[in-house]
């Protein structure tokens, strides 16, 4: 039975909507084919002109019909010429023409004429027909309707044209009212008693847009600018065959992408991308798309937004401004962006509407600043007695305040105490939205529905169109009502911990206060608040937090700042350490952000560069306090991050700032340098940021620089009456006179004192020529080195893999060259290369000194060694010194590091606890192949055949300068192949329909990338701990392997080529005391076997298999996502770890260090709130362009 459907256009618009035309044309041909009775149909050619199909004899009549699909928006009075020129030409083209059909879908509207109610357009179109002598008859949708639903003929073709999925419909229709919603509340002009004032923005042409290869249109403005009443404006060009959804950003905010559109109906968001896949245009309207940093899941708002560009739709994004770079870095990275800025409204066209329409204007700039803004003027010109002179000395805390009596408490109606009803219900409705982290009030029972009702009526609130919710009709009312709040609780003296009551520290709230702080704050009698508040010890520091980064960014409170500066020095600077993060972090601006826009490219925010007062302001200060400011190494550290941020741009090379800037790394300079202990603490890294800082301040610091160079220069090497410089004076000259990337301004700005510095460094005197063969410019007089860069560059680096090349330069570039390099080649003894060794051993260690000590192990030193002979010998070789002096060194012995290997107990405790740590396959696979880490890390799922069981061994991943690199394995034997025992083959191919990488073991952050084998060698740890199990590397599993395997009768040429040693030689001296019990068992077994001696107690030879274990895997509390991790290095140490996401998809990896687990896990929740804050911060400063 096919069911019965009523004729409804607005189903026939949803099932056509992407081509209503020739839908109309086909439901119009069957129509006339039915009514003249024609079973076969009617001939016709492609593109009939002005008729759809030839004309038919009926009598004594020739028949015609045109159809005509017109949208609802279109006027019919627009068509008139198009039907008299159909008419026109269907007369010419079949003559004798008697009838023309006329089918529309638009109803004609009546004419206003009293006596005729025919339209003109109408009686033009009819006398047209009339004069060529053809009767034209109109079908209307009254007609065709009346004829569908008369005739049970016509059920197949309503069913056909008419009936839809109700799903699809009921979505759809609701996806409709939501757009209708969401605009019907916005205004495209604002009201000044009976007059409609239309503020007309820069033209913008959305059909150029939509018809550009951009796919992503973002209009940024202030707020109230007019943005989404631009956007409003521009939908009126669209016609009805395009695809438009609208969504509020709060909208995308939900856990999942299949919960997104569930309010709407039953389709997901796929089945309604491929509703409207056949529309010719698609359009997706984000409104306020800033909020997407106050969301919850940002993620999913992410995914949404994705899906919808790669099915091909168009996207428009309205926000503000002060978010339009951080929203394009962390969202749009990659895709084709056209932007429009909404320009406010000029103080001239405010001028006119004043002298327009009759009302005053304040002359208070920062009101008329505001009021520049549509939304603010609407508000403005809604308030009484515009025209009285006294609204000229209105200031903009009045104005709000007036905003607040008008318009939300709306004093003139005080019957019932209305106006403080009013005021408490919107006040509680914002409040617990804010708390709750949503934008809409679900309406209760106990609500004051009066009041509540009477601000719809005053434009403050909407509701929903299922009358279920309450929202705020635009985002100002919300700012407007936290800013009341915070301004009522200043008036009555709430500067305590109550100041913040109601409201928890959300990013949402967060901003909301800042934006407030920052107006209220520039009056000066309101500037105390600040320091109240700093003062107070209950209030949580997050708020404090939020207060600087308001005073540091906000150039009107830099008098404020000033002020602040009396109390850095509490509490061991702790306020100068949170401002110079603050500022480094936060008061930054993309560089040069226009070139790369359109793009979509991260360069502007990886670019980004310092921007504000308070740089001024904080150089000022250290330069002027440095001699009293009592220095360590965390705050020395900090400082030189917030210098080198500054002098790195080139933009600044000869700016004032950068004069301070220089002075104060001059003076950090000297201090570190003359300062054993300071200088042994700091880090290289740290110590060439600080040399940046020089070399790139070098216009404005001359003087000061060449007094530092000077001293490198006029040093006298080997002069006991003058110890040597520190090392760092030496350093500095080399960077100053090193290359394009590290020598900055120095050779332009002191090109002189440059010239001297390649004297001291490059040359050496007496040089003589020789006539055998030398590498350039190296000769018995030049020092170690140039000798050894150039036996690295030239002869040795491009053979070794990059693990190798790390090995060689550290050992070169930081050891042997700092130490040994001045002395030359001729000049070098046995005894300075042993006492280099020594130093070596007593106090060489560069880094991570707390934890290993200040010596390098023997085996290092030895390693050193190596290299170091090798270019010597090369040096011999070519004749530049008779013999190696490093021949007849005493070496360190090098400690054989102990194998450690599991036993059967432990190892079953271990899987059993990986299994509960999510790393069972991994252990898994390495305790059945022995695997290296860096090898079990690279492998692929196109690497395992699971029907033979062979996984092949063909690349590696180890770290090079921070970076995983994917290499060839060790050596050539390390290419092979291994056969997996069944089990392990069976956990595999079950692991395997959980993983969504080509990565067997993909990284946790990322299914593109492989597993850190850092991060293997820390998990492990923690199961080895939990698991009770002796503290073991990730290597000794690989031993534990090869124990195993031998003690299981593996031979030793087989085990060789499974782990993947060069020679079986190595095999047999690696685990040489496995193979010496494997004799002693085999003696055994011949002493009893052959021997038959009874003498001897039986000797269990077979491997032991342990029982079943009854251990329980460690359960602990699982972290969440966010909370970091904590891990134990040593007996004495704890690492905390935490590493969010930037805005530009990069991680920012941050670390504590502890005595015990308690303390660092405090250490680590105090570092987590605080680079949340800064992250926070930083995606909400305003970005002035470069």
């Amino acid at each position: 039975m096919i069911p019965q459907t009523s004729v409804n256009w607005t189903a026939f618009n949803y099932k056509y909507s992407t081509n209503p035309q020739h839908a109309f044309e086909s439901l119009t041909y069957y129509l006339f084919c039915h009514e003249f009775q024609q079973p076969y149909g009617i001939f016709r050619y492609f593109n009939q002109p002005h008729i759809e199909t030839n004309p038919i004899h009926v009598g004594d009549r020739y028949i015609g019909f045109q159809s005509k699909y017109y949208a609802d928006s279109v006027t019919m009075s627009s068509k008139e010429q198009e039907l008299i020129d159909a008419v026109k030409g269907a007369a010419q083209r079949y003559p004798g023409i008697t009838t023309l059909y006329f089918y529309i879908s638009r109803e004609f509207s009546p004419s206003s004429k009293k006596d005729d109610i025919r339209p003109s357009y109408q009686k033009k179109v009819e006398a047209a027909a009339e004069e060529l002598g053809i009767e034209l008859i109109w079908r209307g949708p009254s007609n065709l309707e009346a004829q569908l639903m008369q005739d049970k003929q016509l059920t197949i073709c309503r069913n056909v044209f008419f009936q839809v999925d109700s799903a699809v419909q009921t979505c759809c229709e609701n996806l409709e009212k939501h757009k209708k919603e969401i605009f019907d509340h916005i205004h495209t002009s604002v009201r000044y008693k009976e007059n409609d004032i239309t503020l007309e923005h820069t033209q913008l042409n959305l059909r150029s847009f939509l018809n550009s290869a951009m796919s992503v249109l973002l209009i940024d403005g202030a707020a109230g600018s007019g943005k989404s009443a631009l956007v409003k404006q521009l939908t009126n060009e669209l016609t009805g065959d395009c695809a438009f959804l609208t969504f509020k950003s709060t909208d995308l905010d939900v856990n999942d992408v299949l919960n997104f559109l569930t309010r709407y109906g039953e389709l997901n968001l796929d089945e309604v991308i491929d509703v409207y896949k056949m529309a010719d245009t698609r359009v997706l309207y984000i409104d306020a798309a800033e909020k997407f940093f106050v969301c919850e899941y940002q993620e999913t708002f992410e995914d949404i937004l994705n899906r919808f560009m790669a099915a091909g739709w168009k996207i428009i994004l309205t926000l503000r401004t002060a978010y339009r770079d951080s929203f394009q870095n962390s969202l749009l990275h990659g895709s084709k962006v056209q932007t429009y800025h909404v320009e406010p409204v000029d103080s001239d066209k405010l001028s006119t509407l004043s002298h327009t329409y009759g009302f005053q204007l304040p002359q208070d700039k920062r009101l008329l600043d505001l009021l520049c803004a549509p939304f603010y003027l609407g508000l403005y010109l809604a308030l009484e007695n515009l025209e009285d002179e006294s609204m000229r000395s209105l200031n903009r805390e009045a104005f709000e305040e007036k905003i607040w009596n008008d318009i939300i408490r709306n004093s003139r109606k005080r019957k019932d105490n209305l106006p403080t009803r009013r005021e408490t219900a919107l006040i509680s409705l914002t409040t617990k939205m804010l708390r709750n982290e949503i934008y809409y009030h679900e309406i209760l029972a106990e609500d004051d529905s009066e009041a509540l009702s009477e601000l719809e009526k005053s434009g403050v609130l909407f509701q929903s169109d299922d009358a279920r919710r309450y929202l705020h009709s635009h985002d100002v009312f919300e700012e407007l009502v936290v800013g009341h709040i915070f301004t009522e609780r200043y008036r009555h003296g709430t500067l305590n911990e109550q100041f913040f009551a109601d409201f928890h520290p959300s990013l949402r709230i967060r901003k909301l206060f800042r934006g407030w702080l920052a107006d209220f704050a520039a009056v000066p009698t309101h500037q105390e608040l600040i320091f109240h508040l700093l003062d107070c010890e209950q209030i949580e520091r997050i708020w404090k937090d939020e207060i600087l980064l308001t005073v540091i960014s906000t150039e009107s409170l830099k008098v404020v700042y000033q002020k602040l500066t009396q109390k850095m020095a509490a509490n061991n600077y702790e306020l100068l350490r949170k401002l110079v993060i603050l500022i480094n972090t936060c008061c930054r601006a993309a560089e040069n952000w226009e070139q790369y826009w359109s793009t979509g490219n991260l360069i502007p925010f990886r670019l980004s560069k310092p921007s504000g007062y308070a740089w001024q302001a904080l150089f000022a200060f250290l330069l002027e306090q440095k001699e009293t400011i009592l220095w360590d190494e965390s705050l020395i550290s900090i400082i030189i991050e917030v210098l080198d941020s500054w002098t790195k741009h080139l933009a600044h090379t000869k700016s004032e700032n950068t004069r301070m800037a220089g002075e104060i790394g001059v003076f950090l300079f000297q201090k570190i340098a003359n300062d054993k202990d300071l200088r042994y603490t700091f880090e290289k890294g740290q110590v060439e940021k600080l040399q940046d800082v020089l070399v790139n301040s070098a216009w404005m610091i001359q003087e000061p620089l060449k007094s530092l160079f000077q001293m490198v220069i006029d040093e006298k090497t080997g002069d006991e009456n003058h110890p040597p410089l520190p090392r760092m004076y030496t350093d500095l000259a080399k960077c100053a006179v090193s290359d394009i990337y590290h020598y900055g301004m120095v050779p332009a700005a002191m090109p002189e004192i440059a010239l001297h510095l390649m004297a001291k460094l490059w040359v050496r005197s007496n040089m003589t020529l020789r006539t055998h063969y030398a590498h350039p410019d190296v000769e018995e007089d030049f020092g170690l080195n140039p000798h050894l860069d150039f036996w690295y560059q030239t002869y040795k680096k491009s053979n070794l893999r990059p693990n190798t090349q790390m090995s060689y330069e550290r050992r070169i570039y930081q050891h042997i060259i700092p130490n040994l390099g001045p002395i030359p080649l001729n000049k070098l003894t046995t005894g300075d290369i042993q006492q280099f060794y020594t130093g070596l051993k007593q106090n060489g260690r560069l880094l991570r000194q707390e934890q290993y000590g200040e010596g390098l192990s023997g085996q290092t030193v030895r390693g050193i060694h190596t290299t170091f002979h090798a270019a010597l010998d090369k040096a011999v070789s070519e004749k530049i010194i008779p013999k190696n002096p490093s021949d007849f060194c005493r070496l360190p012995s090098a400690k054989a590091r102990e194998m450690q290997v599991l036993s059967p107990e432990e190892i079953q405790r271990l899987l059993i606890q990986a299994k509960e740590d999510g790393c069972f396959e991994l252990l898994l696979l390495e305790l059945s192949t022995g695997l290296r880490r860096g090898e079990i890390c690279a492998l692929q799922w196109d690497d395992l055949n699971f029907n033979t069981g062979e996984l092949q061994v063909k690349r590696q991943i180890h770290r090079v300068k921070g970076e995983l690199v994917v290499s060839e394995p060790k050596t050539k034997a390390s290419n092979r192949s291994v056969i997996l025992p069944p089990p392990v083959l069976m956990v595999l191919s079950d692991y395997k329909t959980e993983i969504n990488s080509v990565w067997l073991f993909p990284s946790p952050l990322n299914n593109d990338s492989p597993r850190d084998p850092a991060a293997v060698r820390k998990r492990l740890t923690t199961i080895l701990e939990r698991a009770d199990c002796k503290r073991v590397r990730f290597h000794d599993l690989r031993h534990t392997f090869a124990t195993a395997s031998l003690e299981h009768g593996m031979d030793i040429k087989t085990l060789s080529t499974i782990i993947g040693h060069v020679s079986t030689a190595t095999t047999l001296n690696v685990y040489a005391h496995v193979t010496d019990e494997m004799r002693k068992i085999a003696a055994a077994k011949i002493d009893r076997g052959i021997a038959k001696s009874e003498s001897l107690q039986d000797i269990d030879t077979a491997p032991r298999k342990p029982a079943p274990s009854t251990f329980l895997p460690h359960k602990g509390q699982r972290r969440k996502p966010g909370t970091g991790c904590v891990s134990q290095i040593n007996e004495k140490l704890w690492e905390g770890r935490y590493s969010p996401k930037l805005p530009n998809g990069a991680r920012l990896a941050r670390n504590v260090y502890a005595h015990s687990e308690k303390e660092c896990e405090q250490k680590l929740a105090e570092l987590i709130v605080q680079t949340k804050v800064e992250i926070a911060a930083q995606l909400q400063q305003p970005q002035a362009p470069a």
